[in-house]
């Protein structure tokens, strides 16, 4: 099942996403070409643009998704490559569906063609079963809004702007992402990932529901699984409650030291 434009982005007008659709086509191409390059994998610039641009045409024709096939379904991507493959194999360009695989999922952000379509199955269950993954319950992270309508996830992560060598936990092993509102779309900022000039994961989302469920996906699946997501969601929540204990200890001595002096 999958979720299309009509259900997901009621108020979003189909020329944005168009455009935004438009966009992301021209990146990811230029980003597979650049893989091919740091590869040093031979390819013909003219006909692998001519059959990428077939390739998604054909895939999107019965798309009624908001996002482009390797954004949000396993299914439509493994067909994506096939298709490219024999595109490509047409203008003599022959590759394997591994190969293509690899370079696709390089080009998103991801590691390798399965760590892509773990991704996107993460995703998709996300979406479709309201945090639940494989019959197991994905803990919800904390959560807060900030003044506006932008949302700061907690994930366990250490902020590459962190240069610090303390050992507290809390304050450096941890740090917020950050879905920012602009206009009718939603931006998904991760401090603590870096991407090189060949690697474009979608940053960008039509609904707050989507763009948490991109973000926790990602994390899960840079983290290990479910179980270990679970795991350090559980032992946050409970260092969060220790600070706060400590804090609140600390407050109880300094009433109690103001009493005794002022008995």
């Amino acid at each position: 099942m999958s979720i299309s434009v009509k259900n997901a982005t009621d108020s979003i007008s189909p020329a944005i996403i168009r455009k935004k659709k438009d966009a992301r086509s021209k990146d990811v191409m230029r980003c597979m070409l650049n893989v091919f390059k740091s590869q040093e994998i031979a390819v013909k610039h003219e006909k692998f643009i001519i059959a990428f641009e077939k390739t998604l045409t054909k895939i999107e024709s019965t798309s009624e998704h908001c996002y482009l096939c390797f954004d949000y379904n396993a299914k439509e991507t493994d067909k994506f490559i096939s298709l490219l493959a024999e595109n490509l194999a047409e203008n003599q360009q022959d590759y394997t569906i591994s190969k293509l695989g690899y370079i696709l999922a390089t080009a998103v952000g991801l590691y390798n063609y399965e760590t892509l379509q773990t991704q996107l199955c993460i995703y998709q269950y996300l979406l479709e079963t309201e945090w639940n993954f494989f019959g197991k319950r994905v803990k919800k992270p904390q959560v807060y809004k900030d003044q506006g309508k932008n949302l700061n996830v907690k994930v366990p992560f250490r902020d590459l702007r962190d240069n610090s060598r303390t050992a507290n936990y809390i304050r450096h092993h941890t740090c917020y992402a950050k879905i920012q509102v602009i206009k009718e779309e939603f931006f998904i900022f991760m401090p603590f990932k870096s991407f090189f000039e060949y690697e474009s994961l979608r940053n960008f989302s039509f609904s707050e529901k989507d763009a948490t469920a991109w973000l926790i996906s990602f994390c899960i699946n840079e983290i290990g699984g479910v179980d270990i997501w679970n795991s350090y969601v559980t032992a946050n929540r409970a260092l969060d409650q220790i600070e706060h204990d400590r804090e609140r200890w600390e407050e109880i001595k300094i009433k109690v030291r103001n009493k005794i002096l002022n008995y």
